[in-house]
């Protein structure tokens, strides 16, 4: 199968647009064009022609084109929004109905209980069975499940078709992130079973991969004769201009010239070697090991999804510049789309969709080349670097900073920093210590790109305020911010604040936080304090007037009792799904327990991609579990929304008795998660 794309110009502005990644300048394909891509896909034997856009329907010769079509004696397969011309559908009315299919793309919360856009109903009413509703799932919260009605209702095809929304290469359009997989595929396996007891059928479109479902579903779409996970051929889309790209969101980094007397084949064969480079890259770490690949069963999921995980710029050059030597004598004039060596995206970095977090992640005095790396690998999800305010006006609840490479980092690193102004408590009331603040402020300005401070007394935020009124403010987690009456404080000084380290395994109490407070609540999510310890005021005093690390104060009581380094105020990578309705912004710590450069990455690339770890390796605190326990979710969602009567509870320290007592010398405790049901 080929697609053909007749125009990039569309009626609708959907934030998740896979043609975005294309210069609309292609423009609309001339009818000479079209004529070869028809004798293209003949030489082929494909008998189906599949026409695309933007929105295909809206192109000046559509009418033309599908009288083309009907001549061959070909039939058609239309992608379409529904929004389509008055004369467009009356053409597509005359078409021989058995021919023909349309393919709807629809937004299924628009069609509940029936489509709001009249045009879209007048589509569906004309062409009846014709139709086969469809949608692209870019928020875990879509479902199909309206389109059931709506089959019924008009008559339509008894099939819905689902595709995912990727990432383009080079373009920020919203997708899917792969963290959300799982959720849509437990709701596909509901509604695949639900649409099944009504005669409908549900097939999928490319990017999915099997461990998005579960044994049970698996067994159900193979009973179908549907396989997700093996939908990547690549399959060949040729452009207005006559050029084929393997799908639009590697149309930036891979093409190639349409030659006399290609087929689909051919092309296919010339744009797989292209992206070779690929062809071993899943979009999760654990691909590489996975039993599904190995056996063929899976191709690793979209390759621009994969694209968002690796180190892109090396990858995407020698791609670039395989293809301008394999393209350049049939094609010796650059197009728009065409990538430049060492500029597969655009100078902010690598593309992120909305639904993407943003992380404050800690300075550690290391080379250019460190932080090089992290912004090639993560882009604009790293939103800040922060770091205590240079020449030591001001503690900042850790020891004195390494700075050989900070100057450096200051002039020329590629991410912007945020300063702590962050004692536990000011040696002198704030308005006597405000000018150098003030002053080391705006010079840090001149020399980087500052995002902002974050305090932690009230007074030296008011001066701030003050004399920089556009220097953003976080309020830190040493104000201990922990009710909604002391977030009404922060009204009018802070646009971030940290909750207290004793509410953040506290659902209920960071849900009223975020009722109250207006702006950004960002989370620390590897800090290992305990909740409510009595000896913090006194251990981050201690780290920021003390010349040495100091000696955690509460190994005594954690020797005595292990168990309640469960409850410390951690957030392991693949918990952080429990979070996702409460914020987008998160926090690493690790200025101490992260000063190796192959352990920082390895956190920070643990946290970003949502790995499963275990509690000892995410760099947290003393208060840390120091042994390698496995956490189910069942155990840690209780630990959310439990009373916190650790007094009188058993839950912890039974749940650590027990991995304790189940560790060997190389495996680490596994619990079952129905051990304490929810």
């Amino acid at each position: 199968m080929s697609n053909i794309s007749i125009t990039l110009s569309c009626n609708r502005q959907c934030g998740y647009c896979f043609a975005r990644n294309l210069d609309e300048k292609t423009g609309h394909m001339p009818p000479e064009v079209f004529a070869q891509a028809l004798d293209y896909l003949e030489r082929s034997g494909i008998r189906q022609v599949p026409v695309l856009g933007g929105e295909p329907t809206i192109h000046p010769f559509f009418g033309r084109f599908i009288d083309m079509i009907e001549e061959r004696g070909l039939d058609l397969l239309l992608f379409s929004n529904g929004r389509m011309p008055v004369k467009s559908l009356k053409r597509l009315e005359r078409f021989p109905a058995k021919c023909l299919s349309v393919l709807l793309n629809i937004d299924p919360a628009a069609c509940a209980p029936e489509p709001e856009d009249k045009r879209l109903r007048h589509v569906m009413e004309a062409l009846g069975d014709a139709v086969i509703p469809g949608c692209n799932i870019h928020h875990p919260g879509i479902s199909p499940g309206p389109f059931l009605s709506l089959i019924d209702v008009f008559g339509l095809a008894r099939t819905v078709r689902v595709g995912l929304a990727h990432p383009c290469a080079g373009a920020e359009n919203r997708f899917l992130h792969p963290r959300h997989y799982r959720t849509v595929g437990r709701g596909l396996g509901l509604f695949a079973r639900q649409a099944m007891e009504q005669g409908v059928r549900l097939e999928f479109d490319c990017g999915f991969v099997p461990c998005m479902f579960g044994e049970e579903d698996l067994a159900l779409f193979a009973s179908l004769g549907e396989l997700p996970g093996m939908r990547c051929n690549p399959l060949p889309d040729v452009l207005p201009d006559g050029r084929a790209i393997p799908c639009y969101p590697l149309a930036r980094i891979c093409h190639t010239a349409c030659l006399p007397g290609d087929t689909s084949r051919s092309v296919q064969a010339r744009l797989r070697e292209q992206l070779a480079a690929l062809t071993y890259t899943g979009i999760y770490g654990e691909c590489g090991r996975c039993p599904l690949r190995e056996q063929s069963l899976c191709n690793g999921g979209c390759r621009a999804v994969a694209l968002q995980r690796m180190r892109p710029f090396p990858v995407m050059e020698r791609i670039a510049v395989g293809a301008e030597k394999r393209t350049a004598c049939d094609n010796p004039e650059p197009t728009p789309c065409e990538p430049q060596a060492g500029a597969a995206f655009p100078a902010d970095g690598p593309p992120v969709g909305p639904d993407e977090e943003q992380w404050s992640i800690p300075y550690i005095d290391q080379p250019l080349s460190f932080w090089r790396e992290i912004y090639a690998r993560y882009g604009s999800r790293i939103r800040e670097v922060y770091l205590p305010l240079p020449r030591n006006l001001l503690a900042s609840g850790r020891p004195a900073l390494r700075d050989g490479h900070l100057d450096a980092f200051l002039r020329h690193g590629p991410l912007p920093v945020i300063v702590l102004l962050n004692s536990v408590v000011l040696p002198r009331p704030a308005a006597s210590m405000a000018a150098p603040i003030v002053a080391a402020l705006k010079d840090l300005r001149t020399m980087t790109r500052l995002n902002g401070a974050t305090v932690t007394d009230m007074g030296l935020a008011r001066i701030l305020k003050e004399r920089l009124p556009d220097l953003p403010l976080t309020a830190s987690v040493l104000m201990d911010v922990a009710r909604p009456h002391q977030a009404h404080q922060l009204a009018g000084l802070f646009e971030t604040l940290v909750p207290a380290s004793r509410i953040m395994r506290n659902y209920p109490a960071l849900q009223a936080l975020r009722r109250v407070f207006p702006g950004i609540l960002r989370l620390i999510v590897n800090e290992g304090c305990l909740p409510d310890c009595l000896m913090r005021v006194q251990h981050f005093y201690e780290m920021g007037y003390a010349e040495e690390e100091p000696n955690s104060l509460c190994d005594p009581l954690l020797n005595e009792h292990p168990w309640m380094r469960l409850t410390g105020a951690w957030v392991l990578p693949q918990h952080l799904h429990f979070f996702d309705g409460l914020t987008r912004a998160f926090k690493l710590a690790g200025r101490a327990t992260l000063q190796d450069p192959e352990r920082y990455l390895d956190v920070l690339d643990a946290y970003l991609t949502r790995r499963d770890v275990t509690p000892d390796a995410v760099g947290g605190g003393p208060a840390s579990p120091l042994t390698p326990i496995r956490i189910s979710d069942v155990f840690y969602h209780k630990t959310l929304r439990c009373d916190k009567h650790c007094h009188s509870c058993r839950v912890c320290r039974e749940y650590y008795e027990r991995a304790a007592a189940n560790l060997g010398p190389r495996k680490p405790a596994v619990i079952e998660s129905h051990a304490y049901p929810s």
